[in-house]
């Protein structure tokens, strides 16, 4: 008598732990495929945000062009505003010597 009751009361154990690991391996299934389905967006995201940057790249390879055109318009003038100057301070000479 005294073994049945161990017996069943090993086995009721045995169940109820049955049901607890399925439990947890149930969570840890709903847990993968949660992990799954994250890694899935973030590498949606991972690729759009490399169309972003190789974009913002091209952007900036244009902008750095226009600066640089810019820079070579403006060296230009700023010559050509020297050179003015002098041939006025030339021309300003020449009448102050005649007269």
């Amino acid at each position: 008598m005294w073994e049945d009751n161990v017996v069943v009361a090993v086995n009721d154990n045995r169940g109820s732990g049955s049901t607890q690991m399925e439990e947890r391996v149930e969570k840890l299934i709903e847990e993968k495929t949660s992990m799954a389905e994250k890694l899935c967006k973030l590498k949606v995201k991972r690729e759009k945000d490399a169309e972003e940057i190789a974009a913002l790249r091209q952007e900036n390879r244009m902008l750095h062009s226009d600066c640089a055109k810019h820079a070579k318009g403006e060296n230009f003038f700023a010559v050509a505003l020297i050179v003015s100057w002098l041939f006025f301070i030339f021309v300003i000479t020449i009448i102050m010597n005649l007269a």
